[in-house]
């Protein structure tokens, strides 16, 4: 007996209309489930392309307020040094800093429910101002320093946390993921700590040396320098693997800049062993490290 003998037999009892009509359920039914799929998969990639604008959007106000947090870490650390021509170069980047917070705050008024940034943005802007307004005569210049790197960590944390919940961590692209990797990542935390570096030297501008403690603290950083350092590399000949053009077109800056670091880490591992300190090369070694700490935000900018 043919298995589908009760089909024929049923067909055959029916009218043309009736027929068609059941050809036409048994072709449209699943044609509109397909549909329907297609359709919520292309709401849900519009959905991901536009949260994950919004995370670039963020990145890009984010950018101005880590850079001007580390140079309000370095201008502290000169004034608590003794360097009285700091204060003017304070309260300028005070200024620009509020009024980096200030558009990260809009921006995170218009989008952060997209993103869930919650009360991140403004405990951010208040840990800020409370640091600036803390500055005060007799305040210990290695606590101010250490309340400022963890208000930067604070700030590397809320760009980590833009990445995920804006979905530039998951997407599917290889070249994508590494950029979004190194911009969002490894460029971010090279950075920091270049900046917590000069933060450091700036002190050296007086012409004195460093205090124990800070030349302790300064040989930590140089090697945890080295090792973010290295997984930045190790990022870059990741994605060599698969987009060579592209890896050659951001390592080359990348190079050019912690090129750059090295030679300001030899000079600054001299200077700081060595017994003669002056206010001229203490100002130049401080130049320098400006120099790097730029170099890299260049290098992340190309």
């Amino acid at each position: 007996m043919n298995i589908l003998s009760p089909g024929i037999y049923l067909t055959n009892r029916l009218r043309f209309p009736a027929k068609f009509a059941v050809l036409a359920i048994i072709i449209v039914i699943p044609l509109i489930v397909l549909g329907l799929r297609v359709f919520n998969s292309l709401n849900a990639s519009i959905d991901t392309v536009a949260q994950e604008r919004i995370g670039r959007e963020y990145l890009h106000v984010m950018t101005p307020v880590l850079r001007l947090s580390m140079l309000q870490r370095a201008a502290t650390n000169r004034l608590l040094a003794g360097d009285a021509s700091a204060a003017q170069d304070l309260a300028s980047n005070r200024t620009q800093l509020e009024t980096a917070l200030g558009n990260l705050a809009d921006m995170d008024a218009r989008q952060g429910r997209l993103l869930e940034t919650e009360s991140r943005v403004q405990r951010l802007r208040e840990g800020a101002r409370s640091l600036m307004e803390s500055l005060k005569p007799g305040l210990s210049q290695d606590e101010a320093f250490a309340q400022w790197n963890e208000q930067l960590a604070q700030t590397l944390n809320f760009i980590y946390y833009v990445s995920a919940t804006s979905g530039m961590v998951l997407d599917e692209d290889y070249a994508s993921l590494f950029l979004i990797d190194l911009s969002t990542i490894r460029m971010p935390r090279e950075i920091n700590v270049a900046g917590q570096i000069r933060g450091i030297i700036a002190g050296l501008s007086t012409g004195q040396g460093l205090s124990v403690p800070m030349r302790g603290s300064l040989e930590s950083l140089l090697k945890i320098e080295l090792q973010f350092r290295a997984e930045l590399e190790q990022s870059i000949r990741l994605l060599k693997r698969r987009a060579p053009e592209l890896a050659a077109r951001i390592g080359d800056p990348i190079a050019s800049a912690t090129s750059t670091m090295d030679s300001f880490r030899n000079d600054l591992h001299a200077y700081v062993k060595g017994t003669e300190f002056s206010v001229q090369q203490g100002q130049a070694l401080s130049a320098r490290g400006n120099a790097v700490v730029a170099g890299l935000y260049k290098a992340q900018d190309e």
